[in-house]
């Protein structure tokens, strides 16, 4: 405050005593260590060593090879620098079944040539629960079937998806 009006214009005790602010505040002078580089230096070396470890654990570290250091100083530096763990990437399924319980999944390559049926739960408005069998062909994205209650049942289930069938023959099903 007083810098912008001007050291001659206004004293320390009034431009502090308007905006209600302690005098302390405008003699504060931040104290940084010669050893914030170097600490720097060892923070990016370790999570480039150990990238899932977050500050906490660089913090950790640090403190077992010697440095005397505050854990929030660790985590200041580490926001400041833009450090962060990198998201984890999880391993990509291969379409066909590799498992033991695993079934070969086919791509559709023609109308009726794979179908996939679902189970899906939603409410209505008032809140009883909605149960949704779907079966669905893969190549069209057409929906062959739908049964819709509060409950669905393993006979109307076999009735849902043989009425589809019935009508073509021939394709080959599988849960989503």
């Amino acid at each position: 405050m007083r810098n912008r009006l001007g050291p001659e214009t206004a004293s320390e005790r009034r431009a502090c005593h308007v905006p209600g602010q302690p005098r302390n505040t405008q003699r504060y002078h931040s104290r940084r260590t010669d050893d914030e580089p170097r600490l720097l230096n060892e923070m990016r070396s370790l999570a480039r060593q150990r990238p899932r470890f977050g500050s906490g654990r660089i913090y950790q570290l640090l403190t077992q090879q010697g440095w005397t250091v505050n854990e929030k100083r660790v985590h200041r530096l580490w926001k400041q620098e833009h450090m962060q763990v990198p998201r984890k990437q999880h391993r990509k399924r291969r379409f066909p079944g590799g498992s033991e319980n695993g079934c070969v999944r086919h791509r559709a390559r023609y109308k009726n040539h794979v179908w996939s049926y679902d189970f899906v739960t939603d409410r209505t408005e008032d809140g009883r629960q909605l149960r949704l069998l779907v079966v669905i062909d893969e190549y069209t994205r057409e929906c062959l079937a739908i049964e819709v209650g509060p409950f669905v049942y393993r006979s109307r289930c076999d009735g849902c998806v043989a009425v589809p069938v019935r009508r073509t023959r021939h394709a080959r099903t599988h849960s989503q």
